[in-house]
């Protein structure tokens, strides 16, 4: 069976701002609903930069938010379905005042992602087991990850603070 279902929605509150180094606008919501194949993952991945573009998100968090997408959206098409069946996995971003909130919710097997075992990050790359690393720098990130199983259905909550990048010094000043 093929879903061919994609909704992709945009809320915007644009008349309530914040200042954190750039114009943020508060309370704006981004939605979507993707396929779990792999060949959505780009396609996902540029409409949310775009989204947090727009919002005027620092890029520090864009890069962070999309390091958290798409390891998790990853890890759920990967192994999530075994069956290999086609599913639909909702990604939503909120821009909070002083946070970007991302909730990804899929109806595949249980597993939350908070009790899988810690990468070893003191080893060589060639003594790290294999798997975990991406996990690990997940939970690194986040301020706040959380996960819960309801109606059938994995939903992982993680907040992300909206840290503004420091200006990089033009070569004058370094001189």
């Amino acid at each position: 069976m093929t879903l061919a279902i994609t909704a992709r929605h945009w809320y915007a509150s644009l008349d309530q701002r914040a200042r954190l180094g750039a114009d943020v606008v508060k309370h704006q919501a981004w939605n979507t609903t993707v396929p779990n194949r792999m060949d959505e993952l780009a396609s996902l991945s540029r409409e949310a930069e775009g989204f947090m573009a727009s919002c005027g998100l620092p890029e520090r968090t864009r890069f962070t938010a999309h390091m958290v997408i798409e390891e998790l959206v990853t890890n759920c098409i990967k192994y999530s379905f075994p069956q290999g069946e086609e599913h639909l996995i909702r990604l939503s971003l909120q821009v909070e005042p002083a946070a970007l909130r991302l909730i990804i919710a899929d109806d595949g097997n249980p597993f939350d992602p908070r009790t899988a075992p810690a990468s070893c990050l003191d080893c060589s790359l060639c003594d790290a087991p294999v798997g975990g690393l991406g996990l690990s720098m997940v939970r690194s990130v986040a301020r706040d990850f959380r996960y819960c199983r309801r109606n059938g259905q994995n939903h992982i909550e993680l907040v992300l603070d909206l840290t503004p990048t420091p200006p990089v010094p033009d070569a004058a000043s370094r001189s």
